[in-house]
C-alpha cells in the first residue's frame, strides 16, 4: 500500500481502483493493526496525491487515540512528531 501511494507516476484508473480496494480492506482491519502500521499508513496517506477517505482517517485516528497507544507515542517523541506532522496534512473527519 505504501509503495502504491508513494509511486510518483500519474495515477491511472487501474492503480486508483487498486488503491481504493486496498483502502476499503484496510478500513476493516485498522482495529487489528499495530500502532506502527497505523502510523505508517497515515504517513503514506498524508503524502498521497488524492484525498483519502474520511472513514479511513477516522478509523486510524481512533486506533492511535487509545490510551495505551497514546502513552507509547508520548514516550517516543519521534513517533509522536511523525504522527502530528502526518495528521496536519490530512483532512479532519
Amino acid at each position: 500500500m505504501e509503495c502504491l501511494l508513494a509511486d510518483p507516476t500519474p495515477i491511472d484508473d487501474e492503480r486508483e481502483a487498486l488503491i481504493a480496494e486496498m483502502v476499503h480492506v484496510l478500513d476493516a482491519q485498522v482495529d487489528e493493526m499495530a500502532p506502527e502500521d497505523c502510523l505508517r499508513l497515515l504517513i503514506a496517506l498524508s503524502g498521497a496525491r488524492f484525498e483519502p477517505s474520511l472513514g479511513t482517517v477516522a478509523a486510524i485516528d481512533e486506533r492511535l487515540a487509545t490510551p495505551s497507544v497514546r502513552e507509547r507515542m508520548r514516550a517516543t517523541p519521534d513517533l509522536f512528531a511523525r504522527l502530528m506532522e502526518a495528521r496536519r496534512r490530512l483532512p479532519r473527519p
